[in-house]
């Protein structure tokens, strides 16, 4: 008898051995705040997968955020509010690669971090994720028992696909703000490009936020426009009255094909929100993304990105922001890819403005133990204009060694004609 006794408590010992070692675990949380306690019987830091049902709190979270082990977390069947999600899953997760979120509710973990600012002017962040629904997947999780991926951190030692994006908002539930998903129907230069736009009203289009998501076959990238404007958006407006999360398809048209092309030459019209175009004289084409009348006198301004770039490891995009790229703008730079210049012409005021000449010259630069060629643009040439009362004054400076050198000085009565 006492044999019997002693085996089942041996039985009963390594019963609950195991059950303290378990791997996964699928937890019932029938009073919010309760989850630790529930977790006692389990060694946590031995918990990859963790799945949870019932209401939960940021108590609950906190107990789940220090689950250092957790790969995969399931709270589908949870209610809780999503406000306090972000700040306790996607704390220190290098290890999380699954997250599944309660229904209609949204949460982003950032991939590639961008400078963004809400209408307070409080940092976001752009996030990458995988949106994963009963149809495949998509651009958004419209239906409740959507499911959504969000990927871990990207890192040398791991592959992800960049399928999809979104933004996080303070509120993180759906249909705090109008979105509206555009799709090209064209690949263009090879990527499919896929938008979400974000207007500040959605009764009336006008140029507003929006995160653009370009994938080829090697790679993906997201790039955000604080001033996107797609008028093949207003064809359809025309048609149908807009709704937050509807999805549009409209034809990419190249920046050629514009009705003002000649009038802009290298660079496109405001019309085109994006395009590819040697700007650098390299042989190779950069990614321009037009910043809506951002410029002067109504213009538009770019922000020229290197695409198929390694950066840490992976390939990606790179943000141009030395001069002159980070201030050119549509009407107000000419490209000469002869002579490999580029002139900006700035103006100050009315009264007041400057073109600056910058040329591509060759370098030689050492990284490691040998010369090798390198190339950057310098400003060779400065002209400055001034308009006063009853003159007009040009001065010209010309880059001379690592000075500039004043080469002009004239002044002009406003009543005698320029020779």
């Amino acid at each position: 008898m006492k044999y019997y006794i002693l085996l089942l408590g041996l039985c009963l010992f390594a019963c609950t051995d195991n059950i303290s070692l378990q791997t996964s675990v699928t937890v019932n949380v029938s009073k919010a705040g309760t989850l630790d306690s529930l977790l006692g019987k389990y060694e946590k830091d031995k918990i990859d997968t963790l799945i949870v049902r019932g209401e939960i709190n940021e108590i609950d979270l906190i107990t789940i955020k220090y689950m250092d082990s957790l790969s995969y977390i399931d709270l589908e069947e949870t209610e809780l509010s999503s406000s306090v999600l972000k700040s306790h899953i996607l704390v220190n997760r290098n290890r999380i690669q699954t997250i599944k979120l309660p229904h209609d509710q949204s949460l982003f973990y950032s991939l590639n971090p961008l400078d963004i600012k809400s209408k307070d002017n409080e940092p976001l962040d752009i996030d990458g994720v995988l949106l994963k629904s009963k149809d495949g997947l998509s651009l958004y999780s419209r239906g409740t028992m959507d499911s959504m991926y969000i990927i871990s951190k990207s890192s040398k030692e791991r592959k992800f696909t960049y399928e999809d994006l979104s933004l996080y908002h303070e509120s993180v539930k759906r249909g705090d703000s109008p979105c509206i998903f555009i799709s090209y129907n064209q690949k263009v230069n090879g990527y499919k490009v896929n938008v979400m736009w974000f207007p500040f009203d959605i009764q009336y289009i006008d140029q507003s936020p929006a995160i653009l998501h370009f994938q080829n076959d090697t790679s993906g990238f997201y790039i955000y426009n604080p001033s996107f404007l797609e008028t093949g958006v207003y064809e359809k407006f025309k048609k149908n009255s807009l709704k937050d999360g509807d999805t549009i398809y409209v034809n990419y048209t190249p920046k050629e094909s514009s009705e003002y092309a000649e009038d802009f030459g290298y660079l496109a019209d405001n019309n085109i929100p994006f395009f590819f175009q040697d700007v650098d004289f390299d042989g190779e084409d950069e990614l321009l993304i037009t910043n809506w009348q951002c410029g002067s006198k109504g213009s538009s301004t770019y922000d020229v990105y290197k695409v198929n770039q390694y950066y840490e490891y992976r390939l990606d995009m790179i943000k141009l922001t030395d001069a002159p790229f980070y201030k050119m703008e549509n009407g107000q730079t000419e490209f000469d890819p002869k002579e490999k210049t580029i002139k900006l012409h700035l103006n100050f005021n009315a009264f007041e403005y400057a073109i600056h000449t910058y040329k591509k010259v060759k370098q030689e630069k050492i990284e490691w133990t040998e010369p090798e060629d390198s190339y950057n643009f310098e400003l060779v040439r400065v002209d400055i204009h001034n308009q006063y009362t009853d003159s007009k004054e040009h001065k010209v400076y010309i880059k001379d060694g690592y000075k500039y050198k004043l080469v002009k000085d004239e002044k002009t009565p406003v009543n005698q004609k320029d020779k």
